[in-house]
């Protein structure tokens, strides 16, 4: 196994919070960002993954990180709603995809593969 740390990135404040949680204690991964639409999440994230605000870059715009940051691992943890647009970035990229959930519930979005 490579001694390099695996940069990971987070999208979704709430229950991404977990995921980062998972990735600052896991020694194969370094937690470099995280993502939410909503700057008041960021308050949750940080306290549910208990390291400390400013430890990683902050983003409100999950291409804007993407285009910022040398990512290799991002955690998806949005609502339905948003979960396939940001999943499906995910996989234009050369990004490895966790997701705890289909892509989208919503018809249109089962319609459209990932590419």
């Amino acid at each position: 196994m490579s001694s390099r740390k695996l940069r990971a990135a987070v999208i979704g404040g709430g229950l991404g919070g977990h995921h980062g949680y998972a990735y600052t204690r896991a020694e194969e991964y370094e937690l470099i960002a995280a993502c939410d639409i909503n700057p008041a999440a960021f308050d949750r994230f940080f306290e549910r993954a208990q390291i400390e605000r400013g430890s990683i870059r902050e983003y409100t715009d999950y291409k804007e990180m993407f285009a910022q940051e040398n990512l290799d691992v991002v955690g998806v943890a949005t609502s339905d709603h948003l979960h396939a647009f940001s999943s499906m970035r995910c996989g234009r990229g050369r990004y490895q995809r966790y997701l705890l959930r289909k892509a989208t519930l919503h018809p249109a979005g089962r319609r459209r593969p990932y590419d």
